[in-house]
Parts: structure tokens; C-alpha cells; sequence
């Protein structure tokens, strides 16, 4: 449900499924901005599906090929894009199969087995307060499963091209954006928070005091407009 926003439909879910859909030019654009609508639904019924004996099968089909798209977008024969993020979905599939593939367990025989399991509901609360606390800010947006959500933080470091040249050849027009920095040294996109940006900028700025160095970072605070709010910060 975090990809309830206006920039995922429109921007994040388009780019991600690039390589699927630029073969079919201008149509395929279309198809990945309409379907990126539903994206989030399927997945939240996927999650509930998992808990129903009639539903849980259909719903282990329909991740699996939910995983199949992501990896043929993002992994090597497709933008070859942030490899940090394969192995994470590997793993969460594998998560899937152990926990409920030839379950037989209704949601109700699910609670009740949860019912004086303590270290069960914990694990519960936590899969559910993660992300509610990073809706007004309390936990970190990766921490909260808002992953390729549209809602996370971008920098932006801005100052003269040959010096941005110089911490990486992704830079252009005197700007360097921190996410193609990551991903021509590391092929992984930043940990997204500003705090991380901010210190980033501080040793930045540490290390080279006498470059008039600028730091901005786009924040997607309004769900219904891909259009972001902007913090500046300089070296003073």
C-alpha cells in the first residue's frame, strides 16, 4: 500500500518495467502506466490470499510471477538494475514457500495457534508498525517495506562539473544525483533517508573546503502529485 501515490503510477512502475514495455513504443507505456494503477491491490491481495486455504495456491502463482517480472525488469538481462535488489526478492520468495506452500491452515486456525504465541505476535505487530510508523515519519522508508514506492527522498549534489566529475563520471550539467553516483560505483541505489544524505554532504564538504558545493533533496510528501517538495543545504 505504499505505492498508493501519484509517483508511482506515473513515473516509478513505467521505469521499472522499461525493458517489458519499450518494444511496444508508446502503447507499452500505456499498458505499464494503467496496470501500475492496480499494482498495489494485487499485492495486498496476494498477502491475503496467502492467510485462505481456497486463495493461498492462486496467490503463490501470482507472486511467483510477480517475482519472474521484477527480475526480468531490474535483473541483469533487463536494466541490469541495483543487484542489491535480486537476492532480496529470491529470498522473500523463498519466504513464501516455506511458510505456505502445502499449508493447510485457515486464517482462524492461524489465530488460534497465535494465541499464546507472544514472540508470534510480536513478529505481527512489527510487520504492521513498521510501515504505520513510516507514515508520519518514525521509521526508515526501507525498514518499512517502501521499496520502489515512489515515496522515498532524492539528493542531489550540485557545484562544478570537474569536481563532480571527480567523485563520478555520472555527473552533468554541475549537478551529480546521488542515485546514479551509487549505481556507477556499486550498481545499488542510496539508502534513502535524509540524514544519510545530509551526512553524505557534511564529509562532502569536510573534505573539500574550498568548493562551493550545494545539496538538495526532493521529498514526496503529497500521495496525489508526483511534483516534490525541495530542502536546500550548503557546506555552511
Amino acid at each position: 500500500l505504499q505505492k498508493l501515490n501519484a509517483r508511482f503510477f506515473s513515473e516509478i512502475f513505467p521505469a521499472v518495467t522499461e525493458t517489458l514495455s519499450a518494444p511496444f513504443g508508446e502503447t507499452g507505456l500505456k499498458i505499464a502506466i494503467l496496470t501500475g494503477l492496480f499494482v498495489p491491490f494485487v499485492e495486498a491481495l496476494f498477502a491475503l490470499g496467502f492467510f485462505t486455504k481456497k486463495f493461498r495456491h492462486l496467490a503463490i502463482l501470482g507472486s511467483t510471477t510477480m517475482i519472474i517480472i521484477v527480475l526480468a525488469s531490474l535483473g541483469p538481462w533487463g536494466k541490469n538494475w541495483n543487484s542489491s535488489v535480486w537476492p532480496w526478492n529470491f529470498g522473500i520468495y523463498g519466504m513464501v514457500l516455506v511458510l505456505f506452500w502445502g499449508t493447510g491452515f485457515s486464517f482462524s486456525e492461524f489465530c488460534l495457534r497465535q494465541k499464546k504465541n507472544l514472540l508470534g505476535w510480536l513478529a505481527i505487530s512489527i510487520f504492521w508498525l513498521m510501515p504505520a510508523g513510516n507514515l508520519v515519519g518514525l521509521t526508515d522508508h526501507y525498514l518499512a517495506w517502501s521499496l520502489y514506492s515512489g515515496k522515498v527522498p532524492e539528493a542531489i549534489l550540485l557545484g562544478d562539473q570537474v569536481f563532480l566529475e571527480s567523485l563520478s563520471p555520472s555527473a552533468e550539467n554541475n549537478s551529480l544525483i546521488f542515485q546514479r553516483w551509487t549505481m556507477t560505483d556499486m550498481n545499488m541505489v542510496p539508502y534513502p533517508e535524509v540524514r544519510v544524505f545530509t551526512n553524505v554532504f557534511e564529509q562532502v564538504c569536510t573534505d573539500n573546503p574550498n568548493q562551493s558545493l550545494e545539496l538538495k533533496i526532493n521529498l514526496f510528501y503529497d500521495l496525489t502529485s508526483p511534483i516534490p517538495t525541495t530542502k536546500s543545504y550548503d557546506c555552511n
